[in-house]
């Protein structure tokens, strides 16, 4: 496929010198070709930040975050097989891609603790990783994503749409609507700049294979040849005691907020933070590297992301309950839709003031 000139990084906000290719010997015998951006980090002893994108998006959705994260840290987003600017191969299911990311792990020689940072599809991906290779993973930052159905709904209507017969070759390969569509999912909205810099890899049909490939591999059905695979990932992401941060976009029609509350549910060690005006692509709308940052630096001096989400039943353990989120030390408060925090003791003031009205 046509790759980018240096000048195309430029003007994607990318520095050049951050793409690279690598040959990977795969799980399946092959030697495949990755394009993926590499940032080197200034300190050795620092966790590695592996950026795992989903569909239809490529490396560039972590540009914002390559150019915003501590330049500490080493900071990698591949571009996954069939997908951006890697090698077109044949099509890969749910449990090849969780092996394409150790095959490439391996393959970078990485000897840091690594924290994923993902979204949609990615994220599926990086828990599967994390799940397969726990010795490896130090955290997880997870934004919009999910592992499973949350209980008592349906798939997503527009995955659902994408995924229908006689219309999902047709908007997923055929035409670019899907390609371009994404970055319009309601939201803050991203520039047009940015817009045409996730579509430059899928302009032509035989570049979108992938896309399409993506679409398919999503079970909707128990009979899925990947249903089990993600139903195995999605029991045992229970096991995990790392640190995991998720970054919502609770404006996003696809994994909107029962997504993150099932998420919520799985992990022992997890803390949401919700961004109330942000959808689909909240990596690139919002500036996320101060909670990656925030969530490596807690994790290293040993503090726990623990967020409980408990059903207050009567008053005294309502009260009881607000006792423990103003004078807990592992609790933040934050308004991401205003971009403003405030202390434990202000939002205990505000809370008893208006809480009387509301009970």
């Amino acid at each position: 496929m046509q790759r980018p000139l240096v000048a195309d990084f430029a003007t994607f906000g990318l520095d050049p010198s951050w793409s690279r290719t690598i040959d990977v010997l795969s799980h399946d015998g092959a030697i495949h070709h990755w394009h993926l951006l590499d940032r080197p980090g200034t300190q050795k002893d620092t966790p590695v930040v592996l950026c795992l994108h989903g569909n239809p998006t490529w490396s560039f959705l972590w540009s914002r975050l390559f150019n915003e994260l501590n330049s500490n840290f080493r900071i990698i987003a591949p571009d996954h097989l069939s997908m951006g600017l890697s090698e077109r191969v044949p099509t890969r299911t749910y449990r090849d891609r969780v092996a394409d990311i150790n095959d490439l792990v391996t393959a970078l020689n990485i000897t840091a603790p690594i924290w994923i940072v993902a979204q949609d599809w990615g994220g599926a991906i990086g828990m599967g990783y994390a799940v397969a290779h726990p010795e490896r993973v130090a955290g997880m930052v997870l934004s919009n994503t999910g592992i499973a159905i949350p209980h008592d709904r349906r798939a997503p209507l527009l995955i659902r749409l994408a995924a229908a017969t006689g219309i999902h070759r047709l908007v997923t390969k055929d035409s670019s609507l899907f390609v371009r569509a994404t970055p319009f999912l309601p939201g803050r909205g991203i520039s047009h700049l940015q817009r045409t810099s996730l579509v430059f890899p899928y302009r032509q049909r035989k570049q979108r294979n992938g896309i399409a490939d993506f679409v398919a591999d999503a079970p909707l059905t128990a009979r899925h040849s990947s249903a089990q695979d993600i139903a195995d990932v999605a029991e045992k992401i229970s096991t995990l005691t790392i640190p995991v941060r998720l970054v919502w976009g609770s404006s996003d029609p696809v994994f909107n907020d029962d997504f993150a509350h099932d998420l919520m549910k799985r992990f022992q060690n997890v803390a949401l933070h919700r961004i109330a005006d942000s959808g689909h692509l909240t990596v690139l709308e919002t500036s996320i590297a101060p909670l990656v940052e925030a969530a490596i630096e807690e994790a290293g001096e040993g503090e726990p992301l623990q967020h409980v989400q408990q059903e207050h039943n009567d008053d005294a353990t309502l009260w009881s309950q607000i006792d423990h989120w103003v004078n807990a030390d592992d609790i933040a408060i934050t308004d991401a839709a205003a971009d403003a925090s405030v202390t434990r003791p202000e939002f205990a003031a505000r809370l008893c003031w208006c809480l009387p009205a509301l009970i």
